[in-house]
C-alpha cells in the first residue's frame, strides 16, 4: 500500500506519493499552506479519467492548446516528452494547475505504467504529515 508523505520545506509544504516499496512515484509543487497541500492530495485521490498525450503535439501548437479554456474543467494526467528523450507525466487539477510531476521515464509505456501506479496507490494511501 502506498502513502503520501507531506514534508515542510522552504516556502511551505510538498507531498510525495510513495509506492508500497517506498519508491517515490511523483512529487507535488510547493504549497504555502498545509491545507492546500491536503486539498491537492484529495484531488489526486479523486483521480482523473483522461490521459492527455502531449508527446506528439509540436511545441507551438501545444502552447495554443494550453491557452484554450476548457468548457467543462476536469482533472487529467498529461504525458510529455522531456528534452533528453525521456517521458514524464504530470497531474493537472480541474482548475488547470499542474500539481504533481513524475521523474523521467525512459519509455512512454513505462510512463503510462507510472500513471497506473498512481491511480492504484492514491485511493488507499495513508497521509503522513509533519509533526
Amino acid at each position: 500500500m502506498g502513502k503520501f508523505v507531506v514534508e515542510k520545506v522552504e516556502g511551505g509544504y510538498v507531498f510525495r506519493l510513495l509506492s508500497g516499496a517506498a519508491k517515490v512515484i511523483c512529487t507535488s509543487i510547493v504549497y504555502t499552506k498545509l491545507v492546500g497541500c491536503l486539498k491537492a492530495i484529495d484531488s489526486i485521490r479523486k483521480g482523473a479519467r483522461r490521459i492527455d498525450d502531449r508527446t506528439e503535439i509540436p511545441v507551438r501548437r501545444r502552447a495554443m492548446i494550453c491557452r484554450k479554456a476548457s468548457k467543462t474543467p476536469e482533472s487529467k494526467f498529461e504525458v510529455v516528452a522531456d528534452k533528453n528523450g525521456g517521458f514524464k507525466f504530470r497531474f493537472v487539477a480541474e482548475y488547470g494547475q499542474v500539481i504533481v510531476a513524475s521523474h523521467t521515464y525512459l519509455s512512454k509505456s513505462d510512463c503510462l505504467r507510472g500513471i497506473a501506479i498512481v491511480k492504484q496507490n492514491a485511493t488507499s494511501a495513508v497521509i503522513q504529515t509533519p509533526d
